[in-house]
Protein backbone atom coordinates (compact mmCIF):
# COMPACT_ATOMS: atom_id res chain seq x y z
CA UNK A 1 0.00 0.00 0.00
CA UNK A 2 2.91 2.52 0.75
CA UNK A 3 4.41 2.33 -2.76
CA UNK A 4 1.05 2.20 -4.10
CA UNK A 5 0.84 5.74 -3.13
CA UNK A 6 3.49 6.92 -4.13
CA UNK A 7 2.33 5.75 -7.52
CA UNK A 8 5.17 2.64 -7.73
CA UNK A 9 3.59 -0.39 -9.38
CA UNK A 10 4.15 -3.51 -7.73
CA UNK A 11 3.09 -7.31 -8.49
CA UNK A 12 3.02 -10.58 -6.94
CA UNK A 13 4.52 -12.77 -9.76
CA UNK A 14 4.84 -16.61 -8.16
CA UNK A 15 1.83 -17.81 -6.63
CA UNK A 16 2.74 -20.99 -5.34
CA UNK A 17 2.17 -24.14 -7.41
CA UNK A 18 0.12 -25.69 -4.69
CA UNK A 19 -2.35 -22.44 -5.22
CA UNK A 20 -3.11 -23.08 -9.12
CA UNK A 21 -6.20 -23.96 -10.09
CA UNK A 22 -5.15 -27.17 -11.62
CA UNK A 23 -2.75 -28.61 -9.00
CA UNK A 24 -5.94 -28.09 -6.48
CA UNK A 25 -7.91 -29.75 -9.29
CA UNK A 26 -5.31 -32.60 -8.88
CA UNK A 27 -4.30 -33.03 -5.63
CA UNK A 28 -6.67 -30.79 -3.65
CA UNK A 29 -5.89 -27.98 -1.17
CA UNK A 30 -2.32 -29.08 0.51
CA UNK A 31 -0.66 -26.90 3.64
CA UNK A 32 2.94 -25.69 2.68
CA UNK A 33 3.53 -22.76 5.26
CA UNK A 34 6.67 -21.51 3.83
CA UNK A 35 5.85 -21.23 0.16
CA UNK A 36 2.67 -19.54 1.47
CA UNK A 37 4.59 -17.02 3.81
CA UNK A 38 6.67 -16.15 0.93
CA UNK A 39 3.54 -15.75 -1.15
CA UNK A 40 2.47 -13.64 1.30
CA UNK A 41 5.53 -11.50 1.61
CA UNK A 42 6.96 -11.03 -2.00
CA UNK A 43 6.24 -8.75 -4.15
CA UNK A 44 8.23 -7.63 -7.78
CA UNK A 45 9.65 -3.95 -7.75
CA UNK A 46 9.72 -2.26 -11.09
CA UNK A 47 12.03 -3.46 -13.87
CA UNK A 48 12.48 -3.41 -16.96
CA UNK A 49 14.97 -2.26 -19.87
CA UNK A 50 12.89 1.20 -20.36
CA UNK A 51 13.21 2.09 -16.47
CA UNK A 52 15.60 5.26 -16.16
CA UNK A 53 18.20 5.65 -13.73
CA UNK A 54 16.45 8.32 -11.97
CA UNK A 55 13.14 6.04 -11.68
CA UNK A 56 15.64 3.43 -10.54
CA UNK A 57 16.59 5.76 -7.45
CA UNK A 58 13.06 6.65 -6.71
CA UNK A 59 12.11 3.17 -6.27
CA UNK A 60 14.98 2.62 -4.20
CA UNK A 61 14.34 5.62 -1.79
CA UNK A 62 10.98 4.69 -1.36
CA UNK A 63 11.61 1.54 -0.45
CA UNK A 64 14.43 2.50 2.01
CA UNK A 65 11.48 5.11 3.56
CA UNK A 66 9.04 2.64 3.88
CA UNK A 67 11.83 0.31 6.07
CA UNK A 68 13.27 4.15 7.78
CA UNK A 69 9.40 4.54 8.60
CA UNK A 70 8.24 1.13 9.64
CA UNK A 71 11.46 0.35 12.21
CA UNK A 72 11.82 4.18 13.07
Amino acid sequence: EYLKSKEIHTQVHYIPVHEQPFYIGRYGRQSFPNSEAHYRECLSLPMYPTLSEVQQERVICEVKNFFDKKNG
